[in-house]
């Protein structure tokens, strides 16, 4: 297939030539640090999720056209999450985010992957950054990101990994990725 879904410094964007032209997903801004398909979702309608640094998890449904922040600040499992660290001169927010989806089942719903896992690193408030930014929690969705639940609050403190299983890296970028400086990373997702 010629579709491409990308995640960039400056947000998510599709293609449907491989990537000689990109169009930015409406609500699809903000610095893109992991990228999940779901190839099971029908094929008119790809559902793809996005961890979106300092805001949360944003999901399509329509093939990344259009995005919704699903989880963020002020989801009620992750403000009850922050609200713990917050100091008397701080309140904690969140940083790096990271998706994964649970691998589809031996019958696969025909509505895609229910199962969508998040990591999120905290920041500020009662979090020391030194060496590492601590992680939040590890937070699930199953129900394809409508609701959400804190599954892990206890993970070690160790970097989240920007990388999920249908995300790779891609150098140098295709035509279509925006380039603001030479440091620009960009992360490419095509259904075959």
């Amino acid at each position: 297939s010629s579709h491409l879904y990308l995640a960039a410094d400056s947000g998510l964007y599709w293609s449907t030539n491989g990537g000689e032209d990109c169009t930015k997903g409406t609500g699809g801004g903000g610095l893109a640090q992991s990228l999940a398909l779901d190839t099971s979702s029908p094929t008119n309608a790809r559902v793809l999720f996005a961890g979106i640094r300092d805001s949360g998890v944003k999901r399509s449904k329509d093939g990344g056209l259009s995005w919704t922040l699903v989880l963020g600040s002020g989801t009620t499992a992750v403000a009850d999450a922050l609200s713990v660290h917050d100091t008397m001169d701080s309140t904690a927010d969140l940083r790096k985010v990271a998706i994964a989806l649970a691998p589809p089942t031996a019958t696969p719903d025909p509505e895609g992957v229910q199962v969508i896992y998040a990591t999120i690193e905290g920041i500020d408030g009662d979090f020391d950054p030194d060496p590492y930014s601590p992680i939040l929690g590890i937070f699930q969705s199953t129900d394809q990101g409508d609701t959400w639940s804190l599954r892990s609050d206890n993970a070690p403190s160790t970097r989240t990994s920007s990388a999920s299983p249908t995300a790779r890296a891609s150098r140098p970028a295709p035509p279509c990725a925006p380039s603001k400086t030479s440091s620009s990373k960009s992360r490419p997702t095509s259904t075959s």
